[in-house]
């Protein structure tokens, strides 16, 4: 078994944004944690977990993919209530913070290999 899960995404945004973006629940380098969170050795008939961190690295080009990112799948009367209370103040900060390339973040992703005992 193969699988990549998304961990969550940070570089800096969450400190930046913090009324936008709360804490990561877990430190996405405590495999231990992330393991138990996810039951891995229990699942039937899977054994020798192996969990990798992958940290893909990207740089939102301007203040709305903040918000793009910060809506992604929700209501549209939540973008809106969000782009109209927010973009202003992410503006500020994203102009304070970015550089030619944009603002970096990054995304944090896990990818488990397990095997399956006979």
């Amino acid at each position: 078994m193969i699988g990549l899960y998304h961990s969550g995404t940070d570089g800096g945004l969450r400190s930046y944004f913090p009324g936008l973006f709360s804490p990561l629940k877990e430190d996405p380098y405590n495999l231990e944690q992330i393991e138990a969170k996810h039951q891995f050795k229990r699942s039937i008939g899977l054994t020798d977990f192996k969990i990798q961190v992958i940290e893909e690295i990207e740089y939102l080009e301007t203040p709305k993919d903040i918000l793009i990112k910060k809506c992604y799948g929700q209501k549209d009367s939540v973008k809106t209530f969000v782009w109209k209370h927010c973009l202003e103040d992410v503006e500020k900060i994203f102009n304070r913070y970015s550089t030619d390339k944009g603002l970096k973040v990054i995304n944090y992703h896990h990818l488990v290999i397990a095997t399956k005992s006979c």
